[in-house]
């Protein structure tokens, strides 16, 4: 497939980088560098992190709200919860993640989330 040429040239670099966008460039860079750092320093033991999956697991509160289930359309639609991601975060370690509300509607009781890691 090719592609038409007005797709394949980059976009321009902008001509000026205001200091908020090079502050944010530099602090972005440095956050990735220092993960990298500690990853280097202490590396992960996947046994160990394995074991403490399963001992958060065996808790029946965290299991319980960790995945979820509700009825559409006739089917189940199911699935693991941001509590499952987080926990399996916090044991696996060194994991950068978040949780962000985009938007809120409060008249229709609807809240846009982006989760990321």
């Amino acid at each position: 497939m090719t592609l038409p040429a007005e797709r394949m040239t980059p976009a321009p670099a902008p001509s000026f980088v205001g200091q908020g966008t090079a502050v944010e460039q530099s602090r972005a860079v440095a956050e990735v560098q220092a993960a990298v750092f500690v990853a280097r320093q202490f590396p992960r033991n996947e046994a160990a992190a394995l074991n403490k999956v399963r001992l958060a697991f065996a808790q029946e509160d965290l299991a319980r709200r960790s995945f979820f289930r509700f009825r559409r359309g006739g089917s189940n639609v199911t699935g693991e919860t941001i509590q499952f991601a987080k926990e399996l975060a916090r044991c696996w370690g060194n994991v950068h993640h978040g949780v962000a509300e985009l938007r809120r509607d409060d008249v229709a009781g609807e809240s846009e989330m982006q989760a990321w890691a």
